[in-house]
């Protein structure tokens, strides 16, 4: 006759409730619930509203509220459904050899605000180079369209904009990004550099990208003469 398993902590027994390994469905809930933490820090820029994960600061976004939760109570089992500037709610998952146990869990969010790196340096005027935009106006205000887009998704942002004589002057954060765009894009420019200061006893050099756009050449279709 086979033996009817019984919970060692409530006494329940397999024929009520199932079972996780030898504890009970519900005991074995609370065992994963009472290692994982119920109050978290998250750190979020006031200014661009980004969220800190991982050393980095991302799009204040679902996925990334959730990655940042599980950083911080150091799991990758808490699986976010929806949240508030105080609480977020979701389940924890805790697999076992007998399947996945679902737990539903609510964290309180111990929000913190600060400047971040980026937008600190913005308002200084921090730049590391400058696109400098000729020729034709109407592709020059396409392509810093194009420069605003790639430095936001890579990490940097644009300082500023100023209009010149022959067009426009572009001032970014990073040379690292400023030179993957001329790459990624294939653009001819015309470099120079700029001596800044003296870093850690090295001199740093803002680079110059010149890039020139030429007036798009409109053509008109050759009338066919009539035929005699």
């Amino acid at each position: 006759m086979t033996m009817v398993k019984h919970c060692p902590r409530c006494n329940r027994s397999e024929d009520e409730v199932a079972f996780y390994g030898e504890f009970c469905e519900d005991c074995a809930r609370k065992d994963v619930l009472e290692k994982v933490k119920n109050r978290v820090g998250i750190v979020v820029c006031k200014k661009c509203g980004r969220i800190r994960v991982s050393g980095e600061m991302l799009d204040f976004t679902k996925d990334n509220l959730e990655s940042a939760i599980n950083k911080s109570i150091k799991t990758n089992r808490f699986k976010l459904v929806e949240y508030d500037d105080k609480t977020a709610k979701g389940f924890i998952m805790e697999r076992t050899r007998d399947g996945t146990i679902k737990s539903p869990f609510e964290v309180e969010l111990d929000r913190k605000s600060i400047n971040c790196e980026n937008c600190f340096k913005k308002a200084g005027g921090y730049f590391e180079a400058t696109f400098q935009l000729r020729g034709d106006m109407k592709r020059a205000n396409v392509f810093l369209g194009r420069i605003e887009r790639y430095f936001e998704k890579h990490g940097g942002f644009v300082t500023k904009t100023e209009k010149v004589s022959g067009g426009l002057e572009v001032y970014v954060s990073h040379k690292s990004i400023a030179s993957a765009l001329i790459s990624s894009d294939r653009l001819k420019t015309v470099r120079s550099y700029t001596l800044a200061g003296v870093k850690n006893g090295k001199q740093v050099y803002r680079n110059t990208y010149t890039v020139r756009f030429e007036d798009e050449i409109v053509t008109r279709p050759v009338r066919k003469r009539d035929s005699l």
